[in-house]
This record gives C-alpha cells, structure tokens and sequence, in this order.
C-alpha cells in the first residue's frame, strides 16, 4: 500500500516539475507531435490530459479556464492527426464514415454529388489536395503536348485524356485522377462506367509539394500493377524537369530525363518528343531554381 502511495507521490512531483518548465505553447506543440507519431488516439488523449493537470504558469492545478484551453488545443490536435493519418481529407458528405470502409462502387455514387475530386483508397475516400495556378496550367500544357503529337501521326490508335477521368486499380483496390494519360486501342471501363478508365499505357503525374512523395512511391507502385501500364512521366512545378520512366520489360524500367526549357522529353509509349518550352508556357521560376542539374 505504502509503494502505492509512493509512486502516486513521485507520478505527481513528476508532473508538477513538468508543469514548471513547460510553456503553454510547448504542450501544445507536444501534443500536435504526439498526434502526427501516435497511431492510438487514446494515447494521445491520455497524454494530452495528464499534461494539464498543472498550470505551467503558476505551478498550481489549473484553473477552469485553462481546462477549456488545453482541451480546445487537444481538439483541434485530434482533427489534425485524422486529417494526417491519411492522404487527404474525408470526403465532406462522408464525415460519420471518415474511419469506416466503403465499396467503389458506392465511392463512385458519392463522387458524382460531391463538388470537389476525391480518390479512393482501399476503402477510403479521401480529398484530393487543392492545385496551384502553376499545376493547372502544366497539366494544360501536357494534355495539349500530347495531343499535338498524337495527332502528327498517320497511323495512331492511341488518345490522350486529361485530368477529368479516374483510373481504377482493381489489383490494389484504388481509384485515383492523373493529371494526364493516354490509352491506345480500345478503351476499357470499369463496370461499363465512362467516367473510369482500367487500361492506360502512359500516366503523367504533375507534382506538388504535398503529393510528391507518394506520386513516386506508392502511386507509382499501384500503376504498375496494371497490365497495360508502360510508361510514367513526372513534371515539376518549381523548376523545369521532366523525369520518365518506361517499362522495357519485366525486369527493367529505363529511367530519363530532361531539364531546361531548350531541352525535349522522349516520351517511347508513343514515339514522340515533347518540349519542355511548351510544358512550361507561362510558368515564371524563381532565379533560384533555374540552375543546370547534372543528372
């Protein structure tokens, strides 16, 4: 019984020495932190709660109204670890299902309703983050590049297709919007939809700062999982730098890439070479970023 008591004595100096080196902003900070490396909010909560038992300002238990602060700031740390535990943010129509699996086909019905893009993640529907003007114009300029190559062609089965259709990945359970594709041959469609196309040959994502990691990573993992995909092209936002990566065969992707408004990006899916002066048309860089990379 006496230990008992003994540590109870020691858990409450602990806290009490905690409190008095503790500023009100680094609790805070402490609890965000603990919310982005948690993956169990009760802990977060435990935490965020044991840390208020004191009032770092005065050394003494808190006052009502500190309660009410600390637990607007754990609040607002809670919104902040589910809208991170993920890509992106619930979609809105779906806030009592953010943490709950659903169909793609039932993702499909909500997306016709909603007013923004989302993506469907293996069960999760997610917002797609919001693009700059300088995406926008990129993602343009690809979609009318590929377009006017497609069309020098005599012979040609394949077309390119902007931003606005969904590729679905039926391997990995994910339904996702490219920036561009092209698909040649007859276009194949999940569930006979118009809206989502299943046989791409060449994917061009166009990277943002919060998209970047996980359009070469695990995105690029679930592409290749389908069986018409050959080709992946990533253009930067902040510099201009093309990078592709085409598929030779089982074993091997072979890797390029073109930096500078003078230069040209070889795209082998289809024969054609695409300027990067047309890719960035418009788009202003910062004097910083327009160095000569030696790749």
């Amino acid at each position: 019984m006496k230990s008992k008591w003994f540590l109870v004595l020691v858990f409450t100096m602990l806290l009490t020495i905690t409190g008095i080196f503790l500023s009100y902003w680094r609790v805070q900070e402490l609890v965000l932190q603990y919310c982005y490396d948690l993956k169990n909010p009760k802990k977060i909560n435990f935490l965020s709660l044991s840390l208020t038992f004191i009032d770092p300002k005065q050394s003494s238990f808190i006052s009502t109204e500190t309660v009410k602060t600390f637990i607007a700031y754990f609040r607002q740390a809670k919104k902040t670890y589910l809208s991170l535990s993920q890509p992106n943010t619930p979609l809105s129509v779906m806030q009592d299902l953010a943490r709950k699996k659903i169909s793609f086909s039932d993702y499909l019905e909500l997306e016709e309703q909603a007013e923004a893009k989302h993506e469907y993640h293996d069960g999760f529907v997610w917002a797609m983050a919001g693009g700059s003007p300088n995406h926008g114009i990129i993602s343009g300029h690809v979609f009318s590049s590929l377009s006017a190559a497609l069309r020098k062609k005599k012979e040609n089965n394949c077309r390119p297709i902007n931003g606005e259709l969904k590729v679905y990945i039926e391997s990995v359970n994910r339904g996702v919007y490219p920036d561009a594709m092209v698909v040649c041959g007859e276009f194949e469609f999940y569930a006979k939809r118009k809206d989502v196309i299943t046989n791409p040959k060449l994917i061009v994502e166009v990277l943002s700062p919060s998209t970047a990691a996980f359009d070469r990573g695990a995105k690029f993992r679930f592409y290749k999982s389908l069986p018409s995909f050959r080709e992946y092209i990533l253009v930067h936002q902040d510099q201009p730098f093309v990078e592709g990566y085409y598929w030779e065969n089982r074993e091997h992707w072979h890797i390029s890439h073109a930096i500078g408004l003078e230069e040209n990006i070889y795209v082998h899916s289809i024969d054609a070479e695409i300027s990067l002066k047309d890719i960035y048309a418009f788009i202003e860089f910062s004097s910083d970023v327009q160095m000569k990379l030696d790749l």
